[in-house]
């Protein structure tokens, strides 16, 4: 919880309070743990994760699949325009295919970050 509390800190420091999105991949439940501390203090609207990565986060304190800090699990890629930018979220593999197991970095989504043409 101490890492979120610094996040959390540096967010405010920096003149921002709230987050529309928070965007995960898989890592270590610690790290997860520290999600529901950010949730509460910046009014997160949505956790957006790896489809891999629900069954960490809803066995989590504070985290639903509705309401504020909802869990939007990554089903098809995303496109989220924001202030100039644009933030595409690739959808891992899933489900993957019947008896494959998948590595840690198969489940990750890709995210790319770019400017909008203006």
């Amino acid at each position: 919880a101490a890492q979120a509390r610094k996040i959390v800190k540096d967010l405010w420091q920096s003149g921002i309070s709230s987050l529309d999105y928070i965007i995960i991949l898989p890592t270590d439940r610690e790290l997860l743990r520290g999600l529901a501390f950010i949730v509460e203090r910046t009014g997160c609207e949505a956790i957006v994760c790896s489809p891999y990565l629900r069954c960490d986060l809803e066995g989590l304190k504070g985290f639903s699949m509705s309401g504020p800090g909802r869990l939007r699990l990554i089903s098809t890629d995303l496109d989220i325009p924001m202030d100039g930018y644009r933030i595409i979220i690739r959808q891992p593999p899933y489900p993957p295919a019947k008896g494959r197991i998948v590595s840690d970095r198969e489940s990750r989504p890709v995210l790319k970050i770019g400017k909008t043409a203006r």
